[in-house]
C-alpha cells in the first residue's frame, strides 16, 4: 500500500499517540480535528462541503466540557445539537 501526501499537518502531540488517540480529539491538532470532522459527516451520510465543515467546526468551539475531549463525548455533544436532513 502506498502512502499519499496531503495538504493536512501531520504533526501529532506526542502525549497522545497510540491508543490515547484513538479516544481523544485534541482542538489543538488541526489535522486530528479535520479528520474527526470529515469521519462524523461521513458517519452522519453527509457531503464533506465546506459549508458543513464549518457547522461542525463552530459547534466543537462550543463544547463547553474538558480538553482533550473525549471522541465518544463530542460525538454525543453533536449529535445533541445538529440535525441532518435528506436530500430533497
Amino acid at each position: 500500500m502506498a502512502l499519499q501526501k496531503s495538504d493536512w499537518k501531520h504533526e501529532d502531540n506526542k502525549h497522545y499517540r497510540g491508543h490515547l488517540d484513538r479516544i481523544y480529539v485534541s482542538t489543538t491538532e488541526e489535522w486530528e480535528v479535520g479528520y474527526f470532522v470529515d469521519k462524523y459527516l461521513k458517519d452522519h451520510n453527509s457531503t464533506t462541503s465546506d459549508k458543513n465543515r464549518d457547522v461542525i467546526m463552530q459547534n466543537i468551539a462550543a463544547y463547553p466540557g474538558k480538553k482533550p475531549i473525549l471522541r465518544t463525548e463530542l460525538t454525543k455533544f453533536l449529535d445533541g445539537k445538529i440535525t441532518f436532513t435528506a436530500a430533497k
